[in-house]
């Protein structure tokens, strides 16, 4: 298998397929997947799809390519950012006009997204918004396919699941989900309505909902790849390659994955694969047809070979390392730590060893940043002396068995505990402890037991006091009581243990471990402020309130002089406080945190080089400042918007 070679040969295929303009022609066929004597078109979607393919791939060759198409793209938009399906003056957008469209739409402006992030400014989104709503099936979705007059013929005033699929995809890219659209899709998922009108099949539906669906069915999702992994072997090459990409999306386990990678293999043809239909294009008589092309065939092929690559193979991902320079400069010393644990794991037996195993790959893959496993490594090498290495992977190692515990744990706390995962959790937690106990340190382990006893009275007072009984609606009495934030840091102080234990056996004082462990109150609580204005809202609708979350409903309390905030009715306008207020108070606290923990760090004797520490500090105060520039934006949005 030479994936890169196949790669190289489909980049060079695409060069050439591509117009001056920038664009790729389409195909039209009234046979699904014989497309010898297709009628050529020239189609906007294929350009938006070939566009959002080529964004998912990240290999290298394609920046020039993607350029091109992305400008012609750009001078396709027509009124308050509308697509059409046809080119604009070509030949058949004279002859087969059609009404302008929320799928080519949708699709065009994901993938210019995905190209350029910063391409769509605040007055676009205010516009977007616009055209958004003028097609509301119902407040906040789902959405009609089709602009037309009130006047029209019904059939063109549909509401389709693959359309609404594509709009909620463009949402996610932006963070923003809408309850009303994301019931919408459940439904569907639910009732198994998963067939357009305007797509010949299922595999397309399914491809578009595995980019970012995380419902509650999205096992039926996977059940639904899980029953057609032998019918997919005789599909055509693009269905193929799009259920590989939903089988990738979605973190099936399929064992047929590697045949399937094969045959796209082996029916790439001087570079490009062949034709077959995507979607349907107009009827020429009543003969259906169907649209598709060997560029797009080539694209999602491609991507395909991209994703497995990267995922079970090796790394093809352009300018994008795997881990920080933390973990690349230290690798030796992360691979020996996880190793330890995957050997400790392989021990244990049948579904137990499986899912400890699973969930070791998950948390490796999630520590971008090496401080589940390095962190006590990276304390050591800013000492001004020298310590036990050996000691210091020991700290590692019950860093990371901590970590998986702790995030575990953390699951079942807000609601949403795997319970086979629980005995993983508990094994863990074991691991910690013994591990500590055999160091035969009474002080590291009275010093662990404190910690974990904080963390645990933390995590009480939080289910106690910031959980909602009725998630529809919030009591302005019942707020809770965030204070100092504190609390934020100490649900996760176990952080700080492998820390404190380097001081120590470096020789610090109990002043040095004082202001170490004050470090990580502050730095925890600036993190934590961080991660809670990213997720206030969605806390909020699962019945949480977190400490950003509680700031912006008394910021609401104040302003509105209400009682009860009810999410239905006043979740817009709660939005609209938090980002014309309670941001500015949120980066302030945070600026203040990591002010505080630079001086706090400076005062550990022991510590020679503050670096590593700053660098950490440097990344949330960039974050804070980032969020300031996003607020500017929001509010220019809502002008335009008014």
């Amino acid at each position: 298998m030479n994936i890169i070679k196949n790669i190289k040969a489909g980049v060079e295929f695409l060069n050439q397929q591509q117009r001056a303009d920038g664009s790729f022609d389409s195909w039209s066929s009234p046979v699904i997947d014989n497309f010898s004597g297709a009628k050529k078109y020239r189609t906007v979607f294929a350009n938006g799809l070939i566009l959002h393919g080529l964004n998912i791939c990240q290999i290298d060759g394609l920046d020039k390519l993607k350029t091109k198409l992305f400008n012609f793209l750009r001078r396709q938009k027509g009124e308050n950012w509308r697509y059409n399906y046809w080119v604009i003056n070509s030949r058949e957008y004279k002859r087969y006009r059609v009404p302008d469209d929320l799928d080519d739409t949708f699709v065009v402006l994901a993938a210019l997204y995905g190209h350029d992030s910063e391409y769509l400014r605040p007055k676009d989104f205010a516009a977007i918004t616009n055209v958004l709503t003028s097609q509301e099936e119902m407040e906040g979705g789902p959405y009609r396919t089709w602009w037309v007059p009130d006047d029209f013929d019904a059939k063109w005033r549909d509401v389709d699941v693959v359309v609404n699929a594509n709009i909620a995809y463009f949402l996610h890219l932006n963070a923003i989900h809408l309850p009303n659209l994301d019931s919408y899709l459940d439904k569907m998922i639910l009732q198994d309505k998963l067939q357009s009108r305007y797509y010949p099949d299922e595999y397309s539906t399914i491809y578009y909902l595995s980019r970012f669906y995380q419902g509650r069915y999205k096992n039926r999702l996977v059940d639904w790849l899980g029953k057609r992994k032998n019918e997919v072997m005789t599909a055509n090459i693009l269905n193929l390659a799009l259920y590989v990409l939903a089988t990738i999306n979605l973190g099936m386990e399929n064992n047929q994955l590697e045949k399937m990678v094969d045959k796209i293999l082996a029916e790439q043809k001087n570079g490009g694969w062949p034709a077959a239909g995507f979607c349907l294009d107009p009827m020429l008589g009543r003969e259906k047809y169907y649209s598709g092309c060997q560029s797009l065939s080539t694209v999602y092929c491609l991507a395909a070979l991209a994703k497995y690559a990267d995922k079970f193979l090796i790394k093809v991902k352009k300018n994008q390392p795997v881990k920080s320079v933390v973990v690349a400069k230290h690798q030796v010393v992360y691979d020996n730590i996880v190793n330890l644990a995957r050997t400790d794991f392989g021990k244990l037996a049948g579904d137990l060893r499986a899912d400890s195993l699973n969930f070791l790959d998950k948390m490796v893959k999630k520590d971008e940043d090496g401080e589940i496993v390095l962190l006590p490594w990276v304390v050591a090498l800013s000492l001004s002396t020298v310590i036990d290495k050996k000691m210091v992977q020991k700290f590692c190692q019950a860093s990371l068995y901590g970590w998986m515990a702790y995030t575990l744990y953390d699951n079942f706390l807000d609601g949403e505990g795997e319970p086979w995962m629980l005995p993983v959790a508990n094994v863990c937690w074991q691991r910690l402890n013994k591990i500590y106990a055999d160091m035969g340190n009474p002080k590291m382990v009275d010093r662990m037991e404190k910690l974990l006893r904080i963390m645990e009275e933390a995590n009480s007072w939080e289910v106690n006091n910031a959980r909602l009984s009725d998630k529809r609606r919030v009591d302005s009495k019942n707020l809770p009581d965030f204070v100092d934030y504190k609390m934020i840091a100490e649900k996760s102080i176990g952080h700080a243990l492998g820390a404190i234990n380097v001081i120590e056996l470096a020789g610090g004082t109990s002043r040095d471990k004082q202001n170490m462990y004050d470090f990580f109150i502050n730095y925890l609580i600036a993190r934590q402020l961080n991660d809670d204005a990213h997720d206030w809202e969605v806390d909020l609708r699962r019945g949480q309130i977190n400490a950003v979350g509680e700031m912006a409903l008394g910021d609401f309390f104040r302003q509105t002089r209400r009682r009860y905030f009810v999410y239905v009715r006043d979740i817009d306008k709660l939005r609209l406080i938090f980002w014309q207020g309670t941001i500015h108070k949120v980066t302030k606290i945070i600026l203040h945190k990591t002010k505080k923990a630079r001086r706090l760090i400076g005062r550990v004797k022991v510590v020679g080089d503050t670096n590593f520490y700053f660098k950490r500090l440097d990344k949330l105060d960039g974050a804070a400042r980032l969020a300031i520039s996003e607020a500017s934006a929001v509010e220019e949005f809502v002008d335009s918007y008014k």
